[in-house]
């Protein structure tokens, strides 16, 4: 056990006698923290755990360095666990060790606001809990940006704003018989992915020249959902519509932007 920076056992409740076994294994990617009862390696009778959710014992620079202030209960145990995962850091929970409590620690009870200074700091769209608990956060609770670096995963909810910004013009496209075809990656990831490229920053549609007059009635009621739309003429025609479309190119380009 040389290596092991933590160790915790079971959990007895005095009430009710119920016994706990306290590990768990932590998913932290692609903006979601899971965290699943149980363990995968084991030795001499103690599993080795991402997250022990009872009382354990722990090296006093462990604790001053990881240990946090500013979370309470059972949420400063379960941030002080994250770190050790995020930094490679073991804990073990040996059953036959057992703690009596009046309650146990038990992350399931938080209500979905309760999560929100947890979800900030690490940077998360969705936490899903054991017992099918499963959460989801805006960009704006998270308090999360759309402009990761080109090739890093989207965060989740900047998928669905994208996603949702998208199906809002076909809804209305399909109200006032204007015609649209979906282009280059927004087709791939319908395809691939059944849905939106993971880390896709726009997509791409394109509609029918004749039908730019009832595009534009349209801008106000995109405008007051709080979309953003600027409007480029493309080169090498810009607004002679006539020479654009007789060489059949692009003649203008629509960029419309979600809020993050």
């Amino acid at each position: 056990y040389d290596k092991t920076d933590i160790v915790g056992g079971s959990q007895r409740v005095l009430k009710i006698g119920h016994f706990y076994d306290s590990c768990y294994q932590i998913g932290l990617k692609n903006y979601t923290l899971k965290l699943a009862p149980g363990y995968d390696l084991s030795t001499d009778s103690c599993m080795y755990c991402d997250f022990v959710s009872g009382p354990f014992a722990a090296k006093r620079e462990f604790l001053l360095k990881f240990f946090p202030k500013s979370f309470k209960g059972v949420l400063s145990s379960l941030h002080f666990f994250v770190e050790l995962f995020k930094n490679s850091r073991s804990a073990l929970s040996c059953p036959d060790v057992m703690f009596h409590v009046d309650k146990p620690d038990d992350f399931n009870d938080l209500k979905r606001e309760e999560w929100f200074e947890f979800v900030i700091k690490h940077e998360l769209n969705r936490i899903a809990l054991p017992t099918n608990i499963d959460f989801f956060y805006t960009c704006s609770e998270a308090k999360m940006s759309c402009s990761p670096p080109k090739g890093v995963i989207m965060p989740i909810c900047c998928l669905k704003e994208l996603t949702d910004a998208m199906l809002r013009i076909f809804r209305l496209w399909k109200e006032h018989n204007i015609n649209s075809v979906m282009e280059s990656g927004t087709v791939i990831g319908s395809l691939k992915f059944g849905g939106t490229i993971p880390w896709e920053r726009d997509e791409d549609i394109t509609f029918n020249f004749h039908n730019l007059t009832v595009f534009e009635k349209l801008l106000p009621l995109f405008r007051s959902k709080g979309y953003k739309m600027e409007v480029t003429y493309l080169k090498p025609y810009f607004k002679d519509f006539d020479k654009c479309r007789k060489n059949g190119l692009s003649c203008i380009y629509y960029a419309y932007r979600t809020k993050h």
